[in-house]
């Protein structure tokens, strides 16, 4: 019996004690975190170019979570462009994961790599001996680079023919034995095996080998995690190959409170924010100064992140071109619904225009002055609906139509007096309507704040009453094995009286 209290009181400790250790964090914390760490990107890689640091991994981290501006793509196509022209179309002779690397950036900005500068990036690596001179690392990324714009692999000028079926029975082929991948070895490392799986995660469901072969991968990445959550090749952990794990849970779809992942109560994502600097940046180990190459991995590692939990396009799933992942869903209904109103109101507005046509209008031209403002009007206001982008962009728009408006009205004075003053009352009408519409967009938007704020509150709050849940097992356990015990005494007594 005091065994068995004792069990159920540990039991409950445990239980509190690791909700307490690891909190899934919210989407808003995760996109408050995307942004920032955008925000330092674009101002500390101002002019992006071709290269590993700085420049591909940064655009591609930039575009998949949508924080990337015309401008910046702009710089970076305009210097890549020049590199490729003066290398007359070829980045390396013994790396060709440099096209893979660059094919994957120009994709994720929706740029054409089989046409780009006049050279198709694709073309060298539909060689396979070229691919195999990086082993491992090079067919992983070849596979990625293909198949993240579903492309058709072109026909090799010289030596082998690259397959996508041969990209894969070359990587299930060389995992080790212990059910990881390396460059070179018997010992599993983590970048390279987490990438692989990166790389086999659109086939999972599709073959069995792969099946097989990525499980093992998982099990094998799963021993290999440290007691913070993060990852390591050596006994120090590290940013990078944290991320990497990150992206392909991520890839596959595995929650990051997946048993398998969680180590003391900490996560892949725990283990990765331990790197991270206030500023928006990451650091290659932990304490360390601000790293490029770990904030770019990083950055995409919990894009990918967001992305799985968000039921998005895999990170290197790139048909879904450019989306800001802030608020998506939230925004896309505002901007319906104000464009609803909107047309109504515009709707109401032409049909008031055309009564008092009817009504005041002295002469047949008159009529024909009122239907075509009635007409441009409308027109313009569903201009500036269809090119916004937010909701400050619709805003502007509406005020510029507004002026755009008051000018064709002072332009029409061949009109009555009658008809201008119904004009002007459209006008007040229909900015009344819009400026409901905002307020009541408001009022939802303060209301969906409370919600969260509310969810946020009781979520923090229900560690610490599992944990006064446990302590009060503990107690009434306790207690009860007092009184088991006081009337076992009794009934010993009563016995040895008798």
């Amino acid at each position: 019996m005091k065994k068995l209290l004792a069990t159920i009181a540990i039991f409950f400790m445990c239980v509190s004690t690791s909700v307490m250790g690891s909190q899934t964090p919210s989407k808003d914390d995760i996109e408050n975190t995307i942004n920032k760490i955008s925000y330092y990107q674009m101002n500390t890689v101002k002019n992006p170019a071709y290269g590993s640091v700085g420049g591909e991994w940064t655009v591609f981290g930039l575009a998949r979570c949508g924080n990337i501006k015309d401008e910046y793509i702009e710089k970076y196509v305009s210097n890549v462009s020049k590199t490729v022209a003066d290398n007359k179309g070829i980045l390396s002779t013994r790396k060709y994961t440099e096209y893979a690397r660059t094919i994957i950036a120009l994709t994720a900005i929706q740029k054409n790599p089989q046409n780009f500068s006049g050279y198709n990036l694709l073309q060298p690596l539909a060689t396979f001996e070229n691919i195999m001179i990086q082993g491992v690392n090079g067919a992983a990324y070849t596979l990625m680079a293909f198949d993240c714009g579903n492309y058709e692999i072109p026909d090799a000028t010289t030596g082998k023919q690259t397959t996508r079926n041969k990209l894969i029975d070359f990587l299930v082929k060389q995992q080790l034995n212990n059910g990881g991948w390396n460059y070179m070895g018997t010992e599993a490392d983590v970048d390279v095996t987490a990438m692989v799986i990166q790389a086999l995660a659109p086939y999972y469901n599709e073959k069995q080998n792969v099946k097989e072969s990525v499980d093992k991968g998982l099990a094998i990445l799963s021993t290999l995690q440290k007691s913070d959550g993060a990852y390591g090749n050596t006994s120090d952990s590290n940013c990078e190959s944290t991320a990497q794990v990150l992206t392909a849970l991520s890839e596959m779809r595995i929650k990051i409170d997946d048993s398998r992942f969680v180590k003391n109560g900490k996560t892949v994502y725990d283990g990765l924010m331990t790197f991270y600097k206030d500023n928006g940046a990451f650091c290659h180990t932990k304490g360390k100064g601000a790293n490029q190459m770990s904030t770019d991995q990083a950055m995409y590692a919990i894009t990918a992140y967001y992305r799985s939990i968000s039921e998005m396009n895999r990170l290197y799933d790139m048909s879904d071109g450019i989306i800001k992942i802030e608020n998506t869903k939230e925004e896309t209904t505002k901007s319906d619904n104000k464009e609803e109103t909107k047309s109504s109101a515009s709707d109401k507005n032409k049909n008031d225009a055309n009564n008092n046509d009817k009504n005041n209008s002295t002469s047949k031209n008159t009529k024909r002055n009122a239907s075509s403002n009635s007409k441009n009007n409308s027109k313009s206001n569903g201009n500036t609906l269809n090119n916004s982008d937010d909701t400050d962009n619709i805003e502007n728009n509406e005020s510029k139509n507004r002026k755009d408006n008051n000018v064709e009205t002072e332009e029409n004075t061949n009109t009555t007096d009658s008809l201008e003053n119904n004009d002007e009352e459209n006008k007040i009408a229909t900015d009344n309507n819009i400026e409901e519409t905002e307020n009541k967009e408001n009022k939802i938007s303060a209301n969906n704040k409370e919600n969260v704020a509310k969810e946020t509150k009781h979520k923090n709050r229900r560690p610490y009453i599992i944990l006064i849940f446990g302590i009060c097992c503990g107690i009434a356990g306790k207690f009860g094995y007092d009184i088991y015990k006081y009337k076992k005494k009794r009934v010993t007594n009563k016995d040895e009286q008798n």
